[in-house]
């Protein structure tokens, strides 16, 4: 296939909250973590469905319960104020959840689950990972980041290599005619 026979598409990249689009315009329509973001389910959805065209697919990334649950214990036995916002979300959406909220409005929902656990040696690695999940580790724990490095160098140098489960992957769904 040469790239002047490749189909051409076009993509829009929205705000989680509220918004409006045109009905039946879309092939697929991607949600990428959009519920850790937005607690407009119902509406969200009720705007996906509306936008795809008869046949057209929906796909959503979902994290489960279980998800990070042992960063988010160490990290909680270090310092109690680390809060992982993600969790709150899983309340209105999740891995468990999502099947039977997204059968309300699409038909085929499948759950592919993405294997990425992680595990490691590498307090400061760990301590980089910390940074960068959905947290608030990063202003409770300014300033504290080489004694963060040191508690965790000493659960590895005590246990042997951490083992974080990320619980993830992808809802698939179809709007039937």
């Amino acid at each position: 296939v040469t790239w002047a026979n490749t189909p051409s598409f076009s993509y829009e990249i929205l705000p989680a909250g509220k918004f409006h689009l045109t009905p039946d315009d879309y092939d697929v329509v991607v949600a990428n973590h959009l519920f850790i973001r937005s607690a407009e389910i119902q509406h969200v959805l009720e705007q996906c469905r509306k936008t795809l065209k008869s046949g057209g697919y929906f796909y959503c990334t979902a994290i489960g319960r279980k998800c990070m649950k042992e960063l988010i214990e160490l990290e909680q036995a270090f310092e109690p104020t680390v809060h992982f916002y993600n969790t709150d979300s899983l309340d209105f959406f999740s891995m468990e959840s999502g099947k039977t909220l997204l059968e309300q409005y699409f038909d085929d929902v499948q759950w592919h689950h993405f294997q990425n656990d992680l595990e490691t040696s590498d307090a400061a690695g760990l301590c980089d990972y910390v940074w960068a999940t959905y947290s608030n580790a990063r202003e409770v724990l300014a300033g504290r980041e080489k004694e963060l490095q040191k508690y965790f160098q000493k659960i590895i140098d005590r246990n042997g290599p951490i083992c974080i489960t990320e619980v993830a992957g992808v809802f698939s769904a179809r709007k039937s005619k």
